[in-house]
């Protein structure tokens, strides 16, 4: 077996820089368990998180070495399997793909699939569970997120415009019927279950390698777009 490093590398560098493409190798290469950038860390308190930071490469290298079948090894053999069907995808996804991807994530003027993914990963990576009874705090700091980037106070991310934001704050009618600019996050997102949040964790392309940052700090420290790659 090559070293992690050799995958690593591999994965990354696999698609020219600027490639949406790139972004998609370094966040398999995330979910294997070799590249977890700070950006891309988790709280480990999250239970909800243990599969997605799990070394599968190492736990199915150790197992076989030592001849031992446990539970946790056929976890881990079953994810390289689905992990390596992405492999063979990404392996036959060219830059007009890429393009292809970039255009669903930024383009969909009227869709919130996208919106419900990075909501769902914010409320993994900030909440103490994905139950709803916890998200409060979570919920707010994407509320307040959204509210100030609508209002450009403060800049939006990479490949995402400002009205993509806003689509997790709607407008709303007040008794008169005037549409006004929402200020709290859609029942759409709050009424997600748990058992729908766990479902979106598991998408194998709305990964954090290709979503907005999950946490307020890195849209407050970078003055500049991401763009769709360079992953830092």
């Amino acid at each position: 077996m090559q070293t992690k490093f050799d995958y690593g590398a591999a994965f990354y560098i696999h698609a020219p820089v600027g490639s949406m493409t790139r972004e998609l190798w370094a966040g398999l290469a995330y979910e294997i368990g070799i590249l977890v950038p700070e950006s891309l860390k988790v709280p480990a308190h999250t239970a909800a998180n243990v599969m997605d930071r799990m070394d599968v490469l190492q736990i199915a290298a150790d197992a076989i070495a030592q001849r031992k079948m446990t539970q946790l090894f056929i976890t881990a053999w079953a994810r390289l399997h689905a992990l390596y069907e992405r492999y063979c995808m990404l392996s036959l996804t060219g830059e007009a793909g890429g393009v292809t991807i970039k255009q669903a994530l930024a383009g969909m003027t009227k869709s919130v699939e996208v919106q419900k993914h990075w909501y769902a990963h914010w409320i993994r990576a900030n909440a103490p569970s994905l139950t709803p009874e916890f998200r409060g705090i979570a919920v707010e700091s994407l509320r307040s997120l959204c509210v100030d980037i609508r209002r450009e106070r403060l800049a939006p991310w990479g490949p995402y415009p400002k009205d993509w934001f806003a689509r997790l704050i709607p407008d709303v009618k007040d008794s008169s019927g005037r549409v006004a600019s929402g200020e709290d996050i859609g029942d759409n997102f709050i009424k997600l279950g748990e058992g729908a949040i766990k479902k979106m964790l598991r998408h194998p392309l709305l990964t954090p390698a290709v979503l907005p940052p999950l946490s307020r700090t890195e849209f407050e420290q970078t003055r500049r777009p991401r763009g769709v790659a360079g992953l830092r």
